[in-house]
């Protein structure tokens, strides 16, 4: 160490706008996430997804576990798997 730098404490006058604008963003974010889980609630019994392509937000999708917390844009749709091939003899 070379050199020591003394804490800044900032007053309370200095801190109010910091600590309004910390305010407003959480509150902010709380009425997001509310309106994304409302959204969601509405919106998932009236949507049927094509078979191939459901995800957790379909009525018809797979079931969401309760172990993982789904991204804030939704979950990632997924992705449709071929039409299985058969043989039947031939050459």
């Amino acid at each position: 160490m070379t050199k020591i730098t003394p804490k800044e404490t900032q007053t309370l006058e200095q801190s109010k706008e910091t600590i309004k604008q910390l305010l407003i963003s959480e509150k902010q974010q709380k009425a997001l996430d509310q309106f994304v889980k409302d959204f969601r609630k509405k919106w998932k019994e009236r949507t049927n997804c094509r078979s191939g392509y459901q995800t957790a937000s379909c009525k018809n999708g797979p079931k969401e576990s309760k172990t993982t917390t789904a991204p804030a844009g939704g979950a990632q749709p997924q992705q449709p798997q071929p039409a299985p091939t058969s043989t039947t003899g031939g050459s």
